[in-house]
Protein backbone atom coordinates (compact mmCIF):
# COMPACT_ATOMS: atom_id res chain seq x y z
CA UNK A 1 0.00 0.00 0.00
CA UNK A 2 1.23 3.47 -0.81
CA UNK A 3 -0.18 5.40 2.08
CA UNK A 4 -0.67 8.91 0.71
CA UNK A 5 -3.07 10.93 -1.43
CA UNK A 6 -0.94 11.05 -4.61
CA UNK A 7 -1.65 7.58 -5.94
CA UNK A 8 -3.18 7.29 -9.34
CA UNK A 9 -1.81 3.95 -10.44
CA UNK A 10 0.05 3.43 -13.69
CA UNK A 11 3.41 4.28 -12.14
CA UNK A 12 5.28 2.74 -15.08
CA UNK A 13 3.63 5.03 -17.57
CA UNK A 14 4.19 8.02 -15.27
CA UNK A 15 7.94 7.36 -15.31
CA UNK A 16 7.88 7.12 -19.10
CA UNK A 17 5.95 10.37 -19.45
CA UNK A 18 7.39 12.48 -16.65
CA UNK A 19 10.64 10.87 -15.48
CA UNK A 20 13.34 13.53 -15.31
CA UNK A 21 10.84 16.38 -15.12
CA UNK A 22 10.50 18.69 -12.15
CA UNK A 23 7.49 19.53 -10.01
CA UNK A 24 6.46 22.18 -7.53
CA UNK A 25 3.80 21.50 -4.92
CA UNK A 26 1.99 24.53 -3.51
CA UNK A 27 0.47 23.52 -0.19
CA UNK A 28 -0.46 24.52 3.35
CA UNK A 29 1.44 21.88 5.30
CA UNK A 30 4.95 20.57 5.63
CA UNK A 31 3.59 17.03 5.93
CA UNK A 32 1.71 17.18 2.61
CA UNK A 33 4.74 18.69 0.87
CA UNK A 34 7.01 15.89 2.14
CA UNK A 35 4.51 13.17 1.17
CA UNK A 36 4.28 14.60 -2.33
CA UNK A 37 8.08 14.77 -2.62
CA UNK A 38 8.31 11.07 -1.76
CA UNK A 39 5.56 10.23 -4.26
CA UNK A 40 7.32 12.15 -7.03
CA UNK A 41 10.65 10.56 -6.12
CA UNK A 42 9.09 7.10 -6.66
CA UNK A 43 8.39 8.03 -10.28
CA UNK A 44 11.70 9.80 -10.87
CA UNK A 45 10.42 13.38 -10.74
CA UNK A 46 12.42 15.99 -8.85
CA UNK A 47 10.26 18.22 -6.67
CA UNK A 48 10.12 21.07 -4.22
CA UNK A 49 7.24 22.43 -2.22
CA UNK A 50 6.29 25.93 -1.23
CA UNK A 51 3.64 27.24 1.10
CA UNK A 52 0.52 28.94 -0.25
CA UNK A 53 1.35 32.29 1.31
CA UNK A 54 4.90 32.30 -0.12
CA UNK A 55 4.01 31.86 -3.82
CA UNK A 56 4.78 35.46 -4.76
CA UNK A 57 8.25 35.55 -3.16
CA UNK A 58 10.85 35.92 -5.92
CA UNK A 59 12.71 32.64 -5.32
CA UNK A 60 9.44 30.69 -5.17
CA UNK A 61 7.88 32.39 -8.18
CA UNK A 62 10.99 31.56 -10.23
CA UNK A 63 10.80 27.93 -9.10
CA UNK A 64 7.10 27.81 -10.02
CA UNK A 65 7.79 29.32 -13.45
CA UNK A 66 10.35 26.56 -14.21
CA UNK A 67 8.17 23.63 -13.09
CA UNK A 68 6.96 21.05 -15.59
CA UNK A 69 4.30 19.93 -13.10
CA UNK A 70 2.47 22.08 -10.55
CA UNK A 71 0.29 20.58 -7.82
CA UNK A 72 -1.87 22.87 -5.71
CA UNK A 73 -3.65 22.06 -2.45
CA UNK A 74 -4.41 25.41 -0.84
CA UNK A 75 -8.10 26.19 -1.05
CA UNK A 76 -7.45 29.73 -2.30
CA UNK A 77 -9.48 30.75 -5.35
CA UNK A 78 -7.35 32.01 -8.29
CA UNK A 79 -4.06 31.59 -6.41
CA UNK A 80 -2.26 30.35 -9.55
CA UNK A 81 -2.57 32.20 -12.87
CA UNK A 82 -1.03 31.72 -16.31
CA UNK A 83 1.71 34.29 -15.70
CA UNK A 84 3.08 32.14 -12.87
CA UNK A 85 3.77 28.92 -14.82
CA UNK A 86 5.41 27.99 -18.08
CA UNK A 87 3.49 27.03 -21.17
CA UNK A 88 2.71 23.31 -21.53
CA UNK A 89 2.92 22.75 -17.75
CA UNK A 90 0.75 20.06 -16.20
CA UNK A 91 -1.28 21.57 -13.35
CA UNK A 92 -3.06 19.35 -10.85
CA UNK A 93 -5.53 21.52 -8.95
CA UNK A 94 -6.34 19.92 -5.61
CA UNK A 95 -7.77 23.06 -4.02
CA UNK A 96 -11.45 23.42 -3.18
CA UNK A 97 -13.19 26.74 -2.62
CA UNK A 98 -16.97 27.04 -2.25
CA UNK A 99 -18.38 30.42 -3.17
CA UNK A 100 -21.95 31.43 -4.04
CA UNK A 101 -23.03 27.81 -4.43
CA UNK A 102 -20.19 26.99 -6.86
CA UNK A 103 -16.94 25.07 -6.40
CA UNK A 104 -13.63 26.52 -7.56
CA UNK A 105 -10.02 25.43 -7.37
CA UNK A 106 -6.73 27.20 -6.75
CA UNK A 107 -6.19 27.83 -10.47
CA UNK A 108 -7.55 30.88 -12.29
CA UNK A 109 -8.81 28.95 -15.31
CA UNK A 110 -9.81 32.06 -17.25
CA UNK A 111 -6.19 33.26 -17.33
CA UNK A 112 -5.15 29.97 -18.99
CA UNK A 113 -7.56 30.20 -21.95
CA UNK A 114 -4.81 31.11 -24.44
CA UNK A 115 -2.14 28.72 -23.12
CA UNK A 116 -1.20 25.12 -23.84
CA UNK A 117 -1.20 24.04 -20.19
CA UNK A 118 -2.94 20.88 -19.05
CA UNK A 119 -5.13 21.51 -15.98
CA UNK A 120 -7.20 19.07 -13.93
CA UNK A 121 -10.81 20.23 -13.49
CA UNK A 122 -12.42 21.34 -10.23
CA UNK A 123 -14.76 19.74 -9.42
CA UNK A 124 -14.29 16.33 -11.01
CA UNK A 125 -10.50 16.02 -11.15
CA UNK A 126 -8.56 14.99 -8.05
CA UNK A 127 -11.61 13.99 -5.96
CA UNK A 128 -12.81 11.00 -8.01
CA UNK A 129 -9.23 9.68 -8.29
CA UNK A 130 -8.85 9.96 -4.50
CA UNK A 131 -12.06 7.96 -3.96
CA UNK A 132 -10.95 5.27 -6.43
CA UNK A 133 -7.57 4.96 -4.68
CA UNK A 134 -9.29 4.75 -1.29
CA UNK A 135 -11.40 1.85 -2.53
CA UNK A 136 -8.38 0.10 -4.02
CA UNK A 137 -6.36 0.52 -0.82
CA UNK A 138 -9.29 -0.74 1.28
CA UNK A 139 -9.42 -3.87 -0.86
CA UNK A 140 -5.65 -4.38 -0.68
CA UNK A 141 -5.55 -3.80 3.09
CA UNK A 142 -8.35 -6.30 3.68
CA UNK A 143 -6.61 -9.00 1.70
CA UNK A 144 -3.24 -8.34 3.31
CA UNK A 145 -4.79 -8.47 6.79
CA UNK A 146 -6.67 -11.73 6.13
CA UNK A 147 -3.84 -13.41 4.20
CA UNK A 148 -6.24 -14.23 1.38
CA UNK A 149 -5.17 -14.34 -2.21
CA UNK A 150 -5.92 -11.42 -4.46
CA UNK A 151 -8.72 -11.55 -6.97
CA UNK A 152 -7.72 -12.15 -10.52
CA UNK A 153 -9.75 -9.46 -12.24
CA UNK A 154 -8.75 -10.77 -15.68
CA UNK A 155 -10.72 -13.98 -15.02
CA UNK A 156 -13.82 -11.92 -14.21
CA UNK A 157 -13.88 -10.10 -17.54
CA UNK A 158 -16.61 -11.11 -19.97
Amino acid sequence: LFNSPPQGGGEGSAVELFGGKNAVVVCKSDDFGKIMQKAFEKIEIGSEYIFCDKVSEEENSNMLKEADIVVTACGIKNLINSQMVKDKAVIIDGGIVKEDGKVYGDVDLESFRETDCFISPVPGGVGPVTVACLLENTYLAHHKSTNRGMWDFEKLRI
